[in-house]
């Protein structure tokens, strides 16, 4: 008997340990977790002085800053680079006047009626092109009462001659 008595009490001890380091781990988890927020709040607190550095000074930052200030000012450039680029891909302009994206072959803002510059001298705008975009149109059975081209749907003004669509 006092052989089971000796294993009750080392499982009882075991346990009670167990029940003790599970409960020290779940502190130790809770509190990493707190040190974890804490961390994102200053890596936030950085970024955003970090922003508002830039901003303030991006035309004469500090020696110290100059370097990344001018890896910032590159990078943004690279980055309208590349958007233009998708737009020439696209096939789009953007409207000066509204800011609606519109195809490079259309003459007039179809969203405000603005009149479009023409295509760049380095796209080419060739029938192929031309037919690809009226057949990529979803028309609605509108007509231009001006100049008589379908017209895509929920659009406001002819693309073509720039009236406006009742």
């Amino acid at each position: 008997m006092a052989f089971f008595s000796k294993v009750g009490e080392s499982l009882s001890s075991a346990s009670k340990s167990v029940a003790e380091k599970a409960k020290q781990l779940a502190e130790i988890s809770s509190l990493n977790g707190r040190i974890s927020t804490q961390e994102e709040i200053i890596e936030h607190a950085y970024l955003e002085i970090g922003k508002r550095y830039y901003e303030i000074h991006k035309e004469n930052p500090d020696e110290n800053f100059e370097e990344f200030c001018t890896l910032i000012k590159e990078a943004l450039v690279q980055i309208n680079v590349l958007k233009e680029e998708i737009k020439k891909v696209k096939g789009i302009q953007v409207c000066n006047a509204c800011g609606e994206e519109v195809s490079q072959v259309d003459a007039f803002c179809q969203k405000c009626g603005n009149k479009m510059s023409m295509p760049v001298a380095d796209v080419e705008i060739t029938q192929e092109v031309i037919l690809e975009a009226i057949t990529e149109e979803r028309v609605d059975g509108k007509v231009c009462q001006t100049c008589g081209k379908a017209q895509e749907i929920g659009v406001s003004f002819c693309c073509d001659c720039g009236t406006k669509i009742e």
